[in-house]
C-alpha cells in the first residue's frame, strides 16, 4: 500500500520480481485490517504499482509508445478487478460480520479500479473507458449531442468517484475500526480533484470535507500512526494547487 502513496519513480520495488503466484502466496492467509480486501485486489493494487512503475521508467521513444506497450495489460488488469469475486471472498473472511465485510470489499473494488484510472497511462484507460462505456450502453444509439462528445475517461471516473464516496459515507459512522477506510478515503481524495467540473463547487467542497475529517478521525485512533494525518495535508495542499493528476498530490513518499 505504501507505494501507492510514492512517486511512481521511486517504488520500492524489490518485490516486482515475483510472479502473481508468488505474491498470492506470501499473503495467503494474512487479514490486513487497513486493507480488508480480496486477495484478488490486493494483487492488482501490486500490479498497478508494477504498471505505474513501468510507465514512468519505459525506455520507449515517446511516452506515447511506451502507454501503447502498456495498453494490453492495463485493459486486462481493469478487466480483472471488475470479474473479482468479492461476495465469496467475504463469505470465508466475514471478521467484521458479513454484511460490513461485503460492504468493505465493495467499497475496495470501487478504490482499486478508481486508483487504476487515476494512476494508469490515460490513453489505455480512455480506450478501456470507451469500451466499457459502450458495453454498458449496447442498444444506445447516440443520438444525443452531449453524449457524443462526453469525454468516457471523465464520465467513468466520475461515477466511481460518486460511488465510492456515497457507500463510504454510509458506512463510516458504523465502523467499529474506521481505519479499514484510510486508503479508500485517500483515492477518494485524489479524485476529488475534478469533482468542481463534473458537478459544482458545493459538491466538492463537501467531498473534500468529508475525506480530510475522515482522515482526522482515522489518524485519531490509537493504533494508527501518522499516515492518515500525512495524506491529509498532502490531499489540502493538492486541492489547494488546483492540480488533478495523482502524481502531483504525491510528489513525495507518505506512508498512508
Amino acid at each position: 500500500m505504501f507505494s501507492t502513496t510514492t512517486p511512481a519513480r521511486m517504488q520500492i520495488t524489490d518485490y516486482y520480481h515475483f510472479t502473481d503466484q508468488e505474491m498470492r502466496i506470501i499473503l495467503l492467509g494474512e487479514y490486513d485490517c487497513d486493507m480488508p480486501a480480496p486477495m484478488d485486489l490486493r494483487i492488482a493494487i501490486f500490479k498497478i504499482n508494477r504498471l505505474r512503475f513501468a510507465a514512468a521508467t519505459a525506455t520507449k521513444p515517446t511516452p506515447a509508445a511506451a502507454a501503447a506497450a502498456l495498453a494490453p495489460l492495463v485493459h486486462r488488469l481493469l478487466d480483472d478487478i471488475n470479474a473479482a469475486d468479492v461476495d465469496d471472498w467475504c463469505i470465508n473472511n466475514a471478521v467484521y460480520g458479513l454484511e460490513h465485510s461485503l460492504s468493505l470489499a465493495r467499497i475496495f473494488r470501487l478504490a482499486v479500479r478508481l486508483f487504476a484510472l487515476l494512476t494508469l497511462p490515460r490513453s489505455a484507460t480512455t480506450r478501456w473507458a470507451r469500451a466499457a462505456t459502450a458495453a454498458a450502453a449496447p442498444n444506445n444509439d447516440d443520438d444525443d449531442d452531449d453524449e457524443k462528445n462526453e469525454d468516457p475517461y471523465r464520465s467513468v471516473c466520475a461515477a466511481q468517484r460518486t460511488e465510492l464516496l456515497a457507500r463510504m459515507r454510509a458506512l463510516f459512522p458504523q465502523l467499529e475500526y474506521q481505519p479499514n477506510l484510510r486508503w479508500p478515503m485517500v483515492v477518494a481524495g485524489v479524485a476529488t480533484a475534478t469533482a468542481t467540473a463534473d458537478g459544482g463547487a458545493a459538491a466538492a467542497a463537501a467531498d473534500r470535507a468529508f475525506v480530510s475529517e475522515s482522515l482526522r478521525i482515522i489518524w485519531e485512533q490509537p493504533v494508527v500512526a501518522c499516515g492518515p494525518m500525512r495524506c491529509r495535508e498532502m490531499l489540502q495542499r493538492f486541492w489547494a494547487s488546483g492540480k488533478t493528476e495523482w502524481e502531483e498530490c504525491f510528489v513525495e513518499p507518505v506512508p498512508c
